[in-house]
């Protein structure tokens, strides 16, 4: 496994473009979320709803910077870890449409554990191929672990 000398500045943009771009998809398809997430019984540790896009944001862009050093990694494995970091996004913006969307917070419990699960096989996918960029994926699986406590408390108290 060998990396590129220099940055491929396109592949860089088309990386975060992708990235960021599932995190607009998500809210696109949500429409006024917070406004069905401020009506709802939250539990003690919910952080307030406008820290949610700033705490999306940087995962997204740490997510698209990871995706690309995967890509730029020369390695056998990376067409793998590529099509699994791909597949968990897609669940991602699910997520968002499930909870958000319609309303059903038990189901949208149950996808999040499987965007949990995809994360995990995603980061060891990206740690044979480069190490940092599955380092990189580590906020994100900690902030849908946080997701996945909120979910389920806020399914049981509503």
């Amino acid at each position: 496994m060998t990396a590129n000398k220099g940055i491929n500045w396109k592949r860089l943009i088309l990386a975060l473009v992708v990235s960021l771009g599932a995190g607009v998809i998500s809210w696109l398809l949500t429409g006024n979320s917070m406004e069905m997430y401020k009506n709802l019984h939250k539990p003690i540790l919910s952080p307030p709803g406008q820290l949610f896009p700033v705490v999306w944001t940087i995962l997204f862009v740490l997510m698209g910077i990871a995706s690309y050093i995967v890509c730029e990694t020369r390695d056998d494995e990376r067409t793998e870890a590529l099509v699994l970091y791909g597949v968990q996004l897609f669940v991602n913006i699910g997520w968002s449409v499930i909870f958000f969307k319609f309303k059903a917070l038990w189901l949208a419990f149950i996808w999040l554990m499987l965007l949990w699960v995809l994360i995990i096989f995603t980061i060891w996918r990206f740690f044979h191929v480069n190490r940092a960029a599955a380092w990189l994926m580590v906020p994100y699986l900690l902030w849908v672990t946080f997701a996945a406590y909120l979910n389920v408390t806020i399914a049981i108290i509503n």
